[in-house]
């Protein structure tokens, strides 16, 4: 698979094994003025090594002031709605973790083809 379909796959791997960090990343202050410098430089030093990588090439822009593009909503969007509602119980009592895990490998297979 492509860089990007491998990222998303780590991505709900480290959400799946890690629902508590994974609630607490996104339950920061982060895309608010309420986050500190610091934190605010390195969330966006990541950004820019995943734009480089997502698009082979350096972004124009400087990555705090980077506004978010359609092709990173529908990657994001895929990785971190799926892992939100299995963490939610919202995809039914039947669907274990071994299947969930192989559907989203299918998914984002499907969607970065």
């Amino acid at each position: 698979g492509s860089w990007l379909e491998r990222t998303g796959e780590a991505y709900v791997r480290f959400a799946v094994a890690n629902p508590e960090r994974y609630r607490m990343m996104f339950a920061s202050r982060l895309m608010t003025g309420d986050c500190p410098d610091r934190l605010r430089a390195e969330s966006s030093r990541a950004y820019l090594l995943l734009l480089k990588a997502a698009y082979e090439r350096e972004p124009e822009v400087d990555p705090v002031a980077y506004r978010l593009q359609a092709p990173e909503l529908r990657a994001w969007s895929l990785v971190h709605g799926s892992v939100m509602l299995w963490l939610d119980g919202q995809l039914g009592p039947n669907l274990d973790e071994a299947t969930f895990l192989q559907l989203t490998t299918e998914m984002l297979s499907e969607a970065f083809a």
